[in-house]
């Protein structure tokens, strides 16, 4: 059970470092801020205590209600102003875009024997960060665009100033025993003060046993923190949906102070990261009524970009959606740990009174989608995507189509095709040149390869998760026809590649362009009437917004039907940008169906060898199967966070090289969405899903009128036990 609370200090707080203080002439108490877990944590866990001791004394029912203590965490903590969350602002918004080597890293000893020393390995997307000097916390929103590799815009951050107002204030120390004031145990404190509308977010986890008092549906008040400040907690009744799940993670942004301790189990490795200097936290021991040891921590707003490790185990996390519908993924009780001369990230278990920790995570999937007037559709939706995502259906419902969106909209780049949108309607058959009577026949052409048949405009919408804006498609006929350099002068925010492109299109013949179609505002493709031949030619300008944090890439049996010698193009292509010792494990796949032991696997400038004990066999000359699984395990090993959508990869294979496919299917950490029409491949897939207990969603197309589809959707153990309704979807 999850309750999401709005933390409001009544006055101001106070969160003092946790260092030894000693009251006295001179002395300062410092404030931690943004301050640690513990004090809330503490919080919520004594107001639980208080309301099922009914009164009685706290020693008295504290080791029975122990248990239920250490079943209450926090999955969520952050600022909040006006009913919208803030996010401590990455550390890797502030790096100057001038200084982009191991100066933003942190270099101090962190006392877990052993130097916190960049790895020299870059960030995978650096910010301009010049402008964003005052940006102590992000809006979701914000924080959208920052994982989108996109800066945040004015409105989406805001300054500590803009928050919260800190004062100086003068206190006396008490005797011990007597509780009376000592005269020379002055000593300076800071406070922090709420601004008008802030105060804090915290999400509160109850474990399956634990029952919340009734209060904690309502509003009730706590102290919080020191100096005996009191705070109120409201129970947001809506505008946060949360559910657990997993998936193939790449970064971390701490919420909170991440501990640096030893000893705990370690999933991640820490390829990169950006840090402020290290702080303290620590806890309280509630046996023996004293401070727990102190702990060097990571603050929040640390970002780390980590690699899972070989065989361990994802953790589960949290996706909470939020009322403004941005989802963020969450991971709580994490720490670094020091392997060796490595330092990974690791699960471990706080103790009663140990501080709670909390990530958000990075997590480099596509979690829903949203379509309007593409192809089959006029309006479909599609949510709650898993790592592997699996299309059914009988033929012509439209799997094709939300395969073909989701690779459009994916935010990533495609290593082998320089424009997604001609990759899309090349494989439906669409011709580069047309021969037409009229440009009324050429525009229809090309509109009917692309838009819903009873659009009113030629208007498409694909929105997703991932990325903050729509994916918008608007084609524009023209009624004044203009030449190729009169469109490049008026388009001055053309990229490079896309000038280059028409200027070589340009030395062919003299082009008129009668109709355009953007992609989010920016030509896409151009419908051209040749003046020479009277007919007409489409051409994709190159995609100059693909982010390069990501690849994405749409396989499918078009490419298999093509000369043998492009597919050993486009494994070329893919080469620079495979994992390393791909090939070994390639080799050990395809050893099996060979006579002869495989000795390597080699690119060459020419093709592809396969080099047994006696021969050097070309990629050209391997049956239509083996070339067609080589080339879904090499997709399946990018190296970088990938999208990956394949169309009934079932084709061309017998049952034992499928095994060998669904197995590389598992084992990849990537995003994938497959069509498949075959029964004994879904059983398949299935089966080894269960077995590596992965994240696998069903969506069963069941029928599409008027555009719009009626689809189910089906967890795992859903698709178990359902599974002979399945097969009615693909018979």
């Amino acid at each position: 059970m999850i309750k999401f609370y709005r933390v409001t200090p009544v006055s101001v707080v106070f969160f003092r470092d946790p260092r030894p203080f000693s009251a006295g002439e001179q002395a300062l108490a410092r404030l931690q801020f943004p301050p640690r877990l513990t004090p809330f944590l503490g919080a919520i866990r004594t107001k639980y205590l208080q309301e099922k001791a009914q009164g009685q004394p706290l020693s008295k029912v504290f080791y029975k209600l122990k248990g239920d203590l250490e079943k209450i965490s926090i999955i969520w903590f952050s600022l909040m102003k006006d009913g919208t969350p803030l996010i401590p602002a990455p550390c890797d918004l502030f790096t100057d875009w001038k200084t982009l080597d191991e100066s933003r890293f942190v270099t101090e000893k962190v006392g877990i024997k052993g130097e916190l020393k960049n790895p020299r390995v870059p960030l995978f997307n650096p910010h301009k960060g010049e402008a964003l000097k005052d940006a102590h916390y992000l809006t979701p929103e914000g924080f959208a665009k920052y994982q989108n590799g996109e800066l945040p815009s004015k409105g989406e951050f805001f300054s500590l100033d803009q928050l919260w107002e800190f004062e100086n204030r003068v206190g006396i120390g008490l005797s011990p025993g007597t509780k009376t004031a000592e005269r020379s145990k002055f000593y300076r404190i800071t406070v922090a003060r709420p601004k008008r509308g802030v105060g804090f977010l915290v999400g509160v986890e109850f474990g399956d046993s634990v029952e919340p008092p009734e209060i904690f549906d309502a509003t009730f008040t706590t102290r919080l923190g020191g100096e005996g400040h009191i705070a109120v907690w409201e129970k947001m009744e809506d505008g946060f949906d949360v559910h657990k799940t997993s998936g193939y993670l790449t970064k971390f942004v701490a919420l909170t102070h991440i501990p640096l301790k030893n000893g705990d189990s370690p999933l991640f490795e820490i390829i990169n990261w950006c840090i402020h200097k290290t702080d303290i936290v620590s806890g309280w021991d509630y046996s023996k009524g004293a401070p727990k040891p102190l702990l060097k921590t990571a603050k929040p707003g640390s970002v780390f970009l980590i690699k899972k490790l070989k065989g361990a185990r994802s953790p589960e996390f949290y996706e909470i959606r939020f009322g403004n519908g941005i989802t963020l993924s969450v991971v709580k009780d994490m720490s670094i740990s020091k392997n060796g001369q490595k330092f990974n990230i690791s699960k471990f278990k706080p103790q009663l009174g140990e501080p709670n920790t909390v990530l958000v995570a990075n997590n480099e999937t596509i979690k829903n989608i949203k379509i309007k007037n593409f192809r089959s559709f006029k309006e479909i939706e599609l949510e709650r995507f898993g790592r592997i995502n699996v299309f059914i259906g009988k033929n012509n419902l439209g799997k094709s189509s939300a395969l073909e969106a989701l690779y459009l909209s994916a935010n990533g780049t495609d290593v082998v095709h320089p424009s997604p949108l001609w990759h899309i309607m090349r494989r439906r058959g669409l011709a580069s040149e047309i021969q037409s009577l009229s440009v009324e026949d050429a525009l229809d052409y090309l509109k009917a390869h692309f838009f819903y048949k009873s659009a009113d405009d030629a208007y498409v919408e694909i929105a997703t998760s991932f990325g903050r804006y729509a994916h918008e498609f608007v084609f524009e006929e023209q009624a004044e026809l203009s030449d190729l350099s009169d469109f490049i002068n008026r388009h001055q925010n053309l990229s490079w590649e896309s000038r280059r492109f028409l200027k070589k299109l340009e030395i062919k013949g003299k082009f008129y362009i009668v109709g355009i179609l953007y992609h989010n505002k920016s030509p896409s493709v151009l419908l051209l009437e040749d003046e020479k031949t009277s007919s007409y030619k489409i051409a994709f300008l190159p995609d100059s917004r693909a982010s390069t944090d990501y690849f994405k890439f749409f396989l499918d049996t078009c490419m298999l039907c093509e000369s043998s010698h492009r597919i050993s193009e486009i494994i070329k292509k893919l080469e620079p940008e495979l994992d390393e010792g791909v090939y070994n494990e390639l080799k050990a796949s395809l050893s099996e169906y060979f006579d002869e032991k495989i000795k390597s696997i080699e690119l060459s400038f020419a093709d592809l060898y396969v080099n047994t004990e006696t021969a050097r066999i070309p990629f050209a000359m391997l049956g239509d199967g083996l070339r067609y699984f080589t080339l879904h395990y090499l997709v399946l090993n990018l190296r970088k966070p990938s999208f990956i959508f394949f169309e009934e990869p079932e084709n061309y294979l017998h049952p034992k090289m499928m095994d060998s496919l669904i197995q590389a299917v598992i084992q990849s950490r990537h995003q994938i969405f497959i069509v498949t029409h075959s029964i004994e491949f879904l059983r398949k897939l299935f089966w080894k899903a269960k077995v590596n207990e992965q994240d696998l969603k069903v969506f069963g197309f069941y029928r599409l009128s008027d555009g719009v589809a009626e689809i189910e959707s089906y967890t795992l153990e859903q698709a178990y036990i359902s599974f002979n309704k399945l097969e009615f979807y693909l018979r």
